[in-house]
């Protein structure tokens, strides 16, 4: 079942947007009045995804934001064949995507702490990946 979460353009207002999707947003719904309400596919439909995906933060709704950092999972295990395939012997994505389910769906003490733990880990993964392609990309260009 697909839940149609509204949310108002206070509610947006109160997170802080950036000034371009707040115009962009304001515009397409035509009106700036903080007690308009409208759906996140309303915001699909006039900012696009990552802007959707960003409001559906501003939702105070633990299955709203359940649902967000699974669709987050989701996504970054869409493009994790790309690291691997670059960086085979590496497991620190593929772990800190294990570990932010685990904690997502059992959000006790232990679980969040690993799964912060293996985000760490995978953030330097990430920055050494692109330190490496910044490298070959100096190389290449002399």
């Amino acid at each position: 079942m697909i839940k149609h979460f509204t949310l108002t353009l206070k509610d947006i207002r109160d997170k802080g947007p950036c000034a371009d999707g707040w115009k962009k947003l304001t515009e397409a719904v035509g009106t700036d009045d903080p007690a308009y309400s409208l759906t996140l596919l309303n915001i699909l439909d006039s900012n696009g995804p990552q802007d959707m995906v960003w409001a559906l933060l501003c939702l105070d709704n633990p299955v709203a934001l359940k649902q967000t950092r699974l669709f987050a999972i989701f996504a970054a295990e869409q493009v994790l064949p790309l690291f691997e395939s670059l960086f085979p012997d590496d497991k620190r994505p593929r772990t800190a995507l294990d570990a932010a389910r685990l904690a997502t769906n059992n959000p006790v003490d232990e679980n969040v702490r690993a799964a912060y733990a293996a985000a760490d880990a995978a953030y330097a993964a990430a920055d050494a990946a692109a330190w490496a392609a910044a490298d070959a990309a100096d190389a290449a260009a002399w």
